[in-house]
């Protein structure tokens, strides 16, 4: 299985490292997991002192990005099992 996993440039594993802390934070509603949220990220951003316009583009791109494809996945996983 970890044969399969993809293998990131370099020059995104810090994105995906950031993806990976603010994942932690994010919301629990009712039915699962929310989307990070803009102010996770801003916080992330002052926290960690990052400050520059396209550094911050850079993460709300991929983070939201990433976000996106997490939360389809895990509904779409959820609505199969409902329908067994």
């Amino acid at each position: 299985m970890l044969e399969d996993k993809p293998e990131l440039f370099s020059d995104l594993i810090w994105y995906w490292e950031v993806y990976s802390s603010l994942s932690k934070t994010r919301p629990i509603g009712f039915n699962g997991p929310l989307p990070i949220t803009f102010q996770e990220i801003e916080s992330f951003c002052r926290l960690k002192k990052i400050f520059d316009g396209e550094t911050v583009d850079d993460i709300l791109f991929f983070i939201m990005g990433l976000d996106e494809i997490y939360i389809k996945d895990f509904y779409e996983k959820q609505a199969k099992k409902n329908n067994k």
